[in-house]
């Protein structure tokens, strides 16, 4: 049995996949909990879970996210940092291309009040991003 907090998440990712014209949503939740989840799954089978310890896995996860819309394999979620690993540099441009993930999602018809919501979902997402990126960075 789930406690109420664990199955809120598993809702709300669900929701938010129903919501998303990606079909895909990104939920964090308690204890550094990360959920992937996709429209068509069942709500309390989300297409990935894990409890995160390292920032960088995020990254990693977030870049499964962008995999699953575009229908491409998923990559294995490292346990450290090894010396290939991308730099912020290069972490960023993978941002930048979500962008364009998103930007082809718009180019769809959809209400001006759903643009609203996703553009200021896709700005909170980006601001955030940037500024976990620049406190690693700063490290």
């Amino acid at each position: 049995m789930m406690d109420n907090s664990a199955e809120n998440l598993y809702s709300l990712a669900h929701q938010a996949a129903q919501a998303s014209r990606l079909n895909v949503s990104l939920a964090l939740g308690e204890n550094n909990k990360v959920m992937i989840h996709h429209k068509k799954l069942d709500p309390n089978e989300p297409f990935f879970e894990k409890e995160i310890s390292k920032e960088f896995q995020a990254k990693v996860i977030a870049s499964n996210a962008a995999r699953l819309v575009k229908g491409i394999p998923i990559r294995d979620i490292p346990l450290e940092i090894d010396q290939k690993n991308k730099s912020v540099s290069d972490i960023l441009t993978d941002l930048d291309n979500f962008k364009s993930i998103s930007k082809d999602a718009k180019n769809e018809k959809i209400s001006n009040s759903e643009k609203e919501v996703d553009e200021n979902r896709i700005k909170e997402l980006t601001n955030y991003i940037y500024q976990k990126l620049k406190g690693i960075e700063n490290k």
